[in-house]
């Protein structure tokens, strides 16, 4: 699991823990950072090739999957 540092204005990076689907997000206005569980890769892969990182996560990430702070 390598941190993919990207240039959102939302996040600083993610990586993703494949064997165990989970998604880590580490948010850039805290540097807080928090898990996804049970994400499918084909989400992973689509949050990678986004345009808009936040917008992605807002309307397919956050709510749709269990969540806790790392």
């Amino acid at each position: 699991m390598e941190r993919e540092y990207v240039d959102s204005t939302m996040i600083s990076c993610y990586w993703y823990d494949e064997e165990n689907e989970i998604l880590y997000l580490e948010y850039r206005s805290n540097g807080q950072c928090w898990q996804y569980f049970e994400v499918p890769k084909y989400v992973f892969e689509e949050l990678r090739i986004a345009d808009s990182k936040g917008k992605f996560i807002n309307v397919n990430i956050k709510g749709h999957y269990r969540e806790s702070r790392c």
